[in-house]
């Protein structure tokens, strides 16, 4: 933890910015920071099936969590066979959220870090301990909410089904 980055966050967050943080990928309790600063909203990692993702780090300071674990298509040049990419990582889920809390914004110009928050969490539904691999117990605390969904997530679904996640 660097408290010279954590005030300039803290000062940026009062001029309006809202920061957006990667839990980080150890698949532990533990804080990875910046994410665990007051002023960001941490992300965490789902599967496609909206389950916590084994790598993603948890805990108390984990505001969200949004999909994780993406499968791309590209084409091999002078290869007629498809070659398919696996990516995983809270570095894919923060942009997700990050999006989110763009529409919220442009909803809401004059809406305050804590205003977007309150709005992304209102909009998350919280994960269901079946949900959740043992090892995190109560997760859904642990992570916090789950996969977004509300009128300021159509978009993020739309973008989820055509990259289909």
């Amino acid at each position: 933890m660097d408290s010279h980055i954590e005030t300039e966050v803290n000062e940026l967050t009062d001029m309006g910015i809202v920061f957006v943080g990667s839990a980080g990928n150890d698949g532990r309790e533990v804080k990875s920071y910046p994410a665990a600063y007051d002023n960001v909203i941490a992300v965490a990692a789902t599967d496609k099936n909206n389950n916590p993702c084994d790598f993603s780090n948890f805990g108390n300071y984990v505001d969200i969590a949004a999909p994780g674990y993406f499968t791309a298509y590209s084409a091999t040049s002078g290869s007629n066979a498809p070659n398919y990419t696996y990516y995983q990582g809270t570095s894919y889920s923060a942009p997700i959220v990050a999006s989110a809390a763009a529409v919220v914004l442009s909803e809401h110009g004059g809406y305050t870090f804590e205003q977007v928050k309150s709005k992304l969490m209102s909009s998350a539904v919280p994960f269901r301990e079946k949900d959740c691999n043992k090892k995190y117990d109560s997760a859904r605390f642990l992570f916090g909410y789950g996969s977004p969904t509300g009128q300021a997530f159509v978009f993020i679904r739309l973008i989820c089904a055509f990259l289909q996640l």
